[in-house]
């Protein structure tokens, strides 16, 4: 019975234990993550907010990435750069080599061997022989796996001038990106890259970035430092190239180098009227016409100025300018007695947003006054209109937006914008913008056209896209307000008069 009674209490514990143990480490979990729902989450303190922007912004100021193949020819090897040594033979093995701060990297079985200073070819080598002492008929092979980062000072006209961080190996224009780039002042083509406080090398970084000379790009070592002087002297093109505007120059540069400079000439210069504008230094201006091929002996001064004409903008050229349509606009040259009718598909497109049935040719006649001539597009198009008036220089085609508004203004209680319906005349616009106010007169409507033109106007005037109606004030408006003036006036006299007896 005794022995009964002790089996069975040791069965209830191990039941017990069973079951209770996964419970309680299920509430002890349960009570973790409710401890963690409900615990205030730690705002980080002000030295840990400036740490952590530190790092952003060391970390947006790092250029990732490689223009081109490491070199092991070239590339110098410094403190921090990450090679992997690997065995393969009788011994399979692979090893981590940082370079550490002394230049020398940890060899198993051999200890600190000198890195920095070598190329990575040099440094192979070097290995080879020695790693063969300590490991017979086994090969092996040594790559850079993280080119390190330094850091170099770039001075002068930049946006962020200071030090910034490069992984190598980088070049002048990493350089000046990261910091910034240059300012208004700044010179692309006197870089200059110091060592030791002195220039080694003077870079025309301007000549890489625009005509692709790679060798005015270098890559930037340890020690090294970019200075970006102030701009020296500089010229203007304007005209038919692809990229006017102002570009510094080095002696010896001359008009045809500038031209280059600005992506070329379009196909319309004038490449035998090349002007240049030059200021002499006792303030004269001389201006100089030179065909292309001349122009590449004549060198340049600060200051100058080159324009390449348009060659259709020359004397003898008939135009008309456009104006609307959606389609072509400007300076549209035309042939003798060209018809509009003949014109019309030279526009090239006529947009449903334009309203070509109103379209207008404005035109200066010789007395100096001017003409407005309207014309229907859409009809001269399909024939029914007459097309063959005949275009004179200086036209200008006006193909106006299509407004489907009608705006009213003048004496209505709600002026403003109402939505143009076809078929509605002025009576019934002005009834949608409340009617008349009391001074208004129903029969004093005047109507401006989009064009400028009016034309008076009464209830049952139709309205056009765009029209403007006005609603004036009745005549007894203005009579109204001189009568009560007047009886005022006469009731003051008689006062005076009465008092003063």
């Amino acid at each position: 019975m005794l022995r009964k009674l002790t089996f069975a209490l040791v069965l209830l514990t191990l039941v017990s234990s069973s079951t209770t143990a996964p419970l309680a480490q299920r509430t002890r979990g349960k009570d973790r993550r409710l401890a963690t729902d409900k615990s205030d989450v730690k705002e980080p303190t002000l030295e840990q907010r400036q740490l952590l922007e530190a790092q952003q912004e060391t970390e947006r100021r790092i250029p990732t990435g490689l223009d081109e193949p490491v070199d092991p020819d070239t590339y110098v090897i410094g403190p921090s750069d990450e090679f992997v040594l690997a065995l393969r033979g009788q011994v399979q093995k692979e090893f981590k080599l940082i370079v550490l701060p002394e230049g020398v990297v940890m060899l198993p079985n051999y200890g600190a061997y000198p890195a920095a200073g070598l190329t990575i070819t040099e440094f192979r080598e070097k290995l080879r022989v020695s790693l063969n002492r300590y490991y017979k008929n086994v090969a092996f092979d040594c790559q850079l796996v993280v080119p390190r980062s330094f850091v170099a000072y770039v001075l002068g006209e930049v946006e962020e001038p200071g030090a910034v961080q490069l992984r190598a190996p980088f070049r002048v224009s990493a350089a000046i990106e990261t910091a910034g780039g240059t300012t208004d002042k700044g010179s692309l083509r006197y870089l200059e890259i110091r060592e030791n406080g002195e220039t080694v090398l003077m870079v025309d970084l301007f000549s890489f970035l625009k005509l692709g000379n790679t060798a005015d790009n270098p890559a930037l070592k340890e020690g090294q430092s970019v200075y970006v002087p102030v701009r020296q002297a500089s010229a203007n093109i304007y005209g038919e190239v692809w990229n006017g505007g102002r570009y510094e120059i080095r002696p010896g540069e001359t008009i045809t180098d500038l031209i280059r400079f600005a992506g070329g000439t379009m196909s319309y210069a004038d490449l035998d009227l090349i002007v240049l504008e030059r200021y002499e230094t006792s303030g004269r201006v001389t201006v100089e016409r030179y065909t292309l091929s001349e122009a590449s002996d004549i060198q340049l001064q600060d200051r100058d100025q080159v324009v390449v004409p348009d060659r259709r903008t020359m004397e003898g050229g008939a135009f008309v300018l456009l104006r609307g349509g959606g389609g072509r606009e400007g300076k549209v040259f035309i042939e003798d007695g060209e018809t509009i009718s003949a014109f019309i598909p030279r526009i090239m497109r006529l947009r449903e947003d334009h309203d070509i049935t109103r379209a207008i040719i404005e035109r200066e006649n010789e007395d100096g006054t001017v003409e407005y001539i309207r014309i229907d597009l859409e009809k001269i198009i399909s024939g029914e209109q007459d097309g063959s008036i005949p275009l004179q220089n200086g036209d200008i085609i006006s193909v106006p937006e299509t407004d489907d508004d009608v705006f009213l203004t003048g004496e209505v209680v709600d002026p403003g914008e109402i939505p143009f319906q076809r078929g509605l005349p002025a009576e019934r616009y002005i009834a949608l913008a409340g009617g008349p106010t009391r001074a208004g007169s129903m029969n004093k409507i005047t109507i401006y056209s989009i064009d400028g033109t009016s034309r008076e106007g009464d209830r049952e005037s139709m309205v056009y896209r765009g029209d403007t109606i006005l609603l004036e004030r009745t005549f007894s408006s203005y009579i109204g307000p001189l009568f009560v003036g007047f009886t005022a006036l006469t009731s003051l006299i008689l006062s005076v008069i009465a008092v003063s007896r």
